[in-house]
């Protein structure tokens, strides 16, 4: 057992915050049924609290923990829930719970790498996508923000947006006015972005009027960099070479790229769809683990 983290369960106790050493006794063991393995038990001297080595894992009263890993992998590789269990031949209801599990230890995750500031926002690339809801007549916008060293992503929110396109006016007759909320997502990531800055920061975006307001709002000392479209669609695939290393929103672009191509419920053109705008920031958080390579499975 790990001496520095073994602490009485009961928070009654006074070795509950301040174990000293010795605290506890041996007190037999029992078996795992997932690997047979024996597991030390022991009791706490104050209260007479018996606890495990593994009453202090993540996994703790999991009955196959070994399935967390490969689900993880699954999930940021454009597999769906159903297809998912039917490759580890697992209960449909297993996925979905291990799903919430480990989007948990992703959002745990990554707020204790925003405590120790682990992220470099001298250079932020931040814009955002647009993804939907149960139809494609109810559209959600994705912020995002992305370090230009090393490509990790620094915060990923999700919000509802207005109707957008040729769909707007259907949308409209068929539910009605629809808020938009996507200034909340913005303002999250922006807020992310503040929150690690030292020194300088410099944020590149596109030409999005409301980035200039909000961004000199909630990150005062940042430098912004706007960058104009350079065409439609059809002229970029009229080029004869590729300009994707002359991008200046390059590694944005490419994370983007593969959250389209990863989260099976992101791609553009696939029966799977987000019924719930909550469950794809869950999805979007174990991407974000995935991709900035956070232990979260055990």
């Amino acid at each position: 057992m790990n001496k520095a983290k073994a602490h009485c369960p009961n928070p009654n106790c006074g070795f509950h915050k301040q174990p000293t050493s010795g605290f506890y006794v041996k007190k037999g063991y029992y078996i795992t049924q997932w690997n047979h393995q024996k597991v030390p038990r022991y009791q706490c001297r104050g209260f007479k609290r018996k606890f495990s080595s593994h009453t202090f894992y993540r996994t703790y009263r999991q009955k196959k923990p070994y399935l967390n890993e490969p689900i993880f992998n699954l999930y940021c590789s454009a597999t769906t829930q159903r297809r998912i269990a039917k490759l580890l031949k697992i209960n449909f209801k297993t996925v979905v719970r291990k799903f919430l599990f480990l989007a948990k230890n992703a959002e745990s995750e990554h707020f204790k790498k925003l405590a120790q500031r682990s992220f470099d926002v001298s250079s932020v690339q931040f814009d955002e996508m647009l993804s939907f809801e149960h139809t494609r007549l109810k559209p959600l916008s994705i912020a995002l923000a992305v370090q230009k060293t090393g490509h990790r992503v620094i915060d990923i929110q999700v919000a509802q947006s207005h109707y957008q396109g040729r769909l707007s006016t259907i949308a409209l007759n068929k539910y009605g006015p629809r808020a938009d909320k996507s200034h909340e997502a913005r303002k999250k990531v922006l807020e992310t972005i503040q929150s690690q800055t030292q020194t300088t920061c410099h944020i590149i975006t596109d030409a999005k009027p409301q980035y200039k307001n909000e961004v000199f709002h909630y990150v005062p000392t940042a430098q912004l960099q706007q960058i104009n479209n350079r065409g439609g669609r059809l002229k970029r695939l009229l080029q004869s070479r590729r300009q994707n290393i002359k991008d200046p929103m390059f590694e944005l672009n490419l994370v983007a790229a593969k959250i389209r191509h990863n989260l099976s419920r992101m791609a553009r053109k696939v029966w799977v769809t987000t019924k719930r705008a909550e469950m794809l920031q869950k999805h979007l958080m174990l991407f974000m683990a995935y991709h900035n390579e956070y232990l979260i499975a055990v």
